[in-house]
């Protein structure tokens, strides 16, 4: 774990300590999720989650001692550039959002898996991968709604998805998987025991919901629909040119704060079609446009309006789409972000 963070630090440099902290635990909050945005971190979200702090502070002293990083004002900063990318070396990784319940996704998929093979045979006397009585009413509901006319379908559209993947990311998920006369095997005899392994398996299984999710592969995906979050509900009304006050009002439960919160992180999420200027106050936006982009990341609301007389919904988003251009200018791509 210590080499992971240390590879963090080598590769993205002057981290702010607290905050990545709470990126690697995944703390699902706004301020922690435009952080990660604006420092190219979200990849690595919650993929530490039972990293405690004593923990984390513990490897700093560590690597501090060893003199592989320094701390200055808060910032963690490095020593010498690590060689390898994680980039590179984990480039399906999406810690944001996977990581909220990547591995229990892909438990039910395993699941569904099996008792969909079971069926194909004809047979019913098998051992369960789950007990759990919702995975099991899931599984249930899910082949009613498929119906078995489909199963030929289901298993092209899985044949498709695995020959999407890399070859060796499809040959290590396959070998979990369990079947009619096929027992598959567990994490510890796929993967290393070092926190590399930890790191191959969520990028394996990131690349795997990545293809999925983009389809199309209805079978599988009804698998693994889920009702929508509030923050999906609200991307809903988002999508159909509601505004703030209109969201508010078809949303009463929702605190302003909570709706401020939920709009930055659809603009995180999907910057190319998130309505930027649907939510920009013009007072503020003239005023955030006048301010130098070469120091976007280094804004601080309260210095640069420290009466508190702006909008910081505007503020904040503006940074956002900005930054969301730069991003592709740098992968050589036509900017495709709203403005």
């Amino acid at each position: 774990m210590s080499g992971f963070i240390l590879a963090l630090i080598q590769e993205f440099n002057n981290l702010k300590k607290s905050t990545l902290y709470f990126v690697l635990v995944g703390k699902k909050t706004s301020s922690v999720l435009v952080y990660g945005y604006f420092n190219d971190l979200l990849p690595y979200f919650g993929l530490a989650k039972n990293l405690t702090r004593e923990q984390y502070e513990q490897m700093i002293r560590h690597l501090v001692s060893e003199k592989k990083i320094i701390i200055e004002n808060g910032y963690l900063k490095r020593q010498n550039k690590n060689p390898i990318s994680l980039k590179t070396t984990y480039p399906a990784l999406k810690g944001y959002p996977y990581s909220i319940d990547d591995e229990g996704n892909w438990h039910l998929f395993l699941f569904g898996l099996q008792v969909f093979s079971e069926l194909s045979f004809a047979n019913r006397d098998y051992q369960v991968l789950s007990d759990q009585f919702l995975s099991g009413q899931k599984i249930k509901f899910w082949l009613k709604v498929v119906g078995k006319e489909q199963w030929p379908k289901a298993q092209t559209e899985l044949q498709q998805i695995m020959e999407k993947l890399p070859e060796e990311t499809s040959q290590r998920l396959s070998l979990f998987w369990h079947g009619h006369q096929v027992n598959g095997q567990i994490n510890a005899q796929i993967y290393a025991a070092q926190f590399s392994g930890k790191l191959q398996y969520k990028n394996d299984l990131h690349a795997f919901f990545t293809i999925l999710k983009v389809g199309p592969y209805p079978i599988w995906q009804q698998l693994l629909v889920y009702p929508a979050t509030s923050v999906e509900q609200t991307g809903t009304l988002v999508a159909n040119g509601a505004s703030f006050s209109e969201i508010l009002s078809q949303r009463p439960a929702l605190k302003p704060s909570t709706l401020r919160d939920h709009l930055l992180e659809l603009a995180i999420f999907n910057p190319a079609e998130f309505p930027f200027p649907h939510f920009y106050e013009n007072k503020t936006l003239l005023q955030v446009e006048k301010l130098a982009l070469e120091n976007l990341r280094d804004w601080r609301f309260k210095e640069i309006f420290p009466e508190n007389t702006a909008d910081f919904l505007t503020y904040r988003l503006y940074q956002i789409q900005q930054i969301a251009i730069e991003k592709t200018k740098k992968v050589g791509e036509a900017p495709k972000i709203n403005e």
